[in-house]
C-alpha cells in the first residue's frame, strides 16, 4: 500500500501481503524481491509533512517536530532487479505460505506489540502528568479515565510476556512467541489508542486549546504568561511545555496520522477479524458447550427430573 520511512532507508522490500490465486493469470503478481532506494526507475510520491514549519518554537509540536514518518507512495517505471535480489518469482503457493511455513508473522507481531506497550505507556504517562498538574487526579471520574489507561498498558504488558511464555521453537528451529496473545494486542490496540487520544482531550479540555506557543515564555508579554497560564500544581513553564506535548500527541495532524496509523499499519481490521476467526479453533469450545448441556441433561434426568414445568409457577413468576 504505501511505504513509511522510505526517505530515509537504503533498501526497499517488496514482499506479498495478500491471497494470490494459484492460476496462471496470476502468476506475474507472485514475487518478492528487494532493491536499494536509489535504484533506477524507482520514484516516491510523499504525503505533505506533519512538521509545522511555521511553529514559533519546536517545543510547540516537540513529537512532530522530530518524528514524522514520512508516508510514501512507491511507483516502479521500468526498474531492473537482479536476480539475486529476487526471493519469490511467479510463485503463488510460496507467497500464500510465506508467513505460516517461516512463523515470521508472530515475530513481526511481537515487535509491534512492543512499540504498542511503549505508545501506551506514554500516553498513560501523559494523562498522569496532566491530571497532577492541574489537581483533577482527585475526582473520581478522572481516576477512571487513568484507570482505563492503566488497564490498556497492563493487558498490552501481559500478551507480550504470555507470548514469550508459551514461546515454542518453530519446525526450523527458532524460537518463535505464541501468536495468540499478540492477535489480541493487533486486534485491540488501535480502537485502545484512539481511547488513549480521547482521553488526553477530556483531562486537557480547553487548556489544550488555548496553550500559547513556548515562545512566548521569552516574548514581550512573558509576564502575563507567567501569571495566567500557571496550574494548580504546576508553574507557566512546564504547564506550557506539558501541555503542547499532550497537544502534539493527542489533538494534532501528527496525532490524527498516528490514530490512522494504527488503524490500519498491520491489515484492514475487517478482514483480519476474519482471519482470526477462520484460524481460531473452535471446535473445542463448541464441544465444552455441548458436553455441558449432556452433563445437565443427565443430572435431570437421574434425579428424575424434579424441575418438571408447572404452569401455575409460571403465572404467578
Amino acid at each position: 500500500m504505501v511505504s513509511t520511512s522510505c526517505a530515509y532507508s537504503n533498501d526497499l522490500m517488496v514482499m506479498p501481503s495478500t491471497y494470490i490465486a494459484d492460476r496462471p493469470e496470476a502468476a506475474p503478481y507472485a514475487f518478492g524481491f528487494s532493491v536499494p532506494v536509489s535504484t533506477s526507475g524507482l520514484r516516491f510520491i510523499c504525503r505533505p509533512s506533519v512538521v509545522h514549519l511555521g511553529a514559533a518554537s519546536a517545543m510547540d509540536y516537540p513529537l512532530s517536530s522530530c518524528l514524522d514518518e514520512t508516508d510514501a507512495m512507491v511507483v516502479f517505471d521500468d526498474v531492473l532487479v537482479p536476480w539475486e535480489r529476487v526471493f519469490i518469482h511467479r510463485d503463488a503457493e510460496m507467497c500464500n505460505g510465506l508467513y505460516n511455513r517461516t512463523g515470521a508473522m508472530p515475530q513481526i507481531m511481537h515487535q509491534f506489540s512492543v512499540k504498542n506497550l511503549a505508545k501506551a505507556e506514554f500516553m498513560m504517562a501523559l494523562a498522569f502528568a496532566i491530571a497532577r498538574a492541574t489537581k483533577i487526579d482527585a475526582h473520581l471520574h478522572v481516576q477512571g479515565m487513568l484507570a482505563e489507561l492503566i488497564q490498556f498498558t497492563e493487558l498490552v504488558r501481559a500478551c507480550l510476556r504470555a507470548s514469550e511464555a508459551e514461546a515454542k521453537p518453530n519446525p526450523y528451529g527458532f524460537m518463535t512467541p505464541a501468536a495468540m496473545p499478540l492477535w489480541t494486542v493487533r486486534m485491540m490496540f488501535p480502537k485502545m489508542f484512539v481511547r488513549m487520544c480521547e482521553i488526553i482531550q477530556t483531562l486537557g479540555a480547553g487548556g489544550l486549546v488555548a496553550v500559547p506557543s513556548y515562545a512566548e515564555l521569552s516574548g514581550p508579554i512573558a509576564a502575563d504568561v507567567e501569571t495566567y497560564f500557571q496550574a494548580a500544581n504546576a508553574d507557566s513553564r512546564y504547564r506550557i511545555k506539558l501541555f503542547r506535548l499532550a497537544f502534539d500527541a493527542a489533538v494534532s495532524s501528527f496525532s490524527g496520522r498516528q490514530q490512522l496509523y494504527e488503524r490500519y499499519y498491520s491489515g484492514d481490521p475487517v478482514r483480519l477479524a476474519g482471519s482470526l476467526y477462520d484460524m481460531y479453533d473452535k471446535d473445542i469450545h463448541v464441544d465444552r458447550i455441548a458436553a455441558l448441556l449432556d452433563d445437565l441433561e443427565g443430572r435431570q434426568n437421574e434425579a428424575g427430573n424434579p424441575m418438571k414445568f408447572r404452569p401455575h409457577l409460571a403465572a404467578a413468576e
